[in-house]
């Protein structure tokens, strides 16, 4: 699945009270709520993994120690319905799909899963 980058954004972050209420609850993905991430199955969301017992632990392969995984029904995004977002959104500036498959969202206030911190956790 693409990876999600999204760009600086204005210096004031909205709270999540302000946020739960810019987006209607059914306009929000099933999956992770809204946030485009999920906790990571691999590692438990702990962002390690104990390879061999006694060994210690080493970065998550899975989530690359971020403890958390791109939400793979609304690609990142935070929204139930994706059907044409990655068409629409590069046609409308929203998002950019790099060449690498990643996608670059443009308009952090376009999707409930940006802020400027960046994605919340799910």
């Amino acid at each position: 699945l693409p990876a999600l980058r999204p760009r600086p954004a204005p210096a004031r972050a909205a709270s999540p009270a302000e946020k739960s209420e810019a987006w209607d609850p059914a306009a929000l993905c099933g999956e992770c709520g809204g946030g485009g991430k999920l906790r990571c199955g691999f590692c438990g969301g702990s962002g390690r993994f104990f390879a061999v017992e006694g060994q210690g632990s080493v970065e998550c392969p899975s989530c690359a120690g971020a403890g958390a995984v791109g939400c793979r029904v609304c690609i990142g995004l935070g929204l139930a319905d994706v059907k044409g977002i990655l068409r629409d959104g590069a046609n409308d500036g929203r998002l950019q799909v790099l060449p690498n498959g990643a996608v670059e969202i443009l308009k952090c206030g376009a999707f409930p899963s940006c802020s400027p911190e960046g994605p919340r956790d799910g």
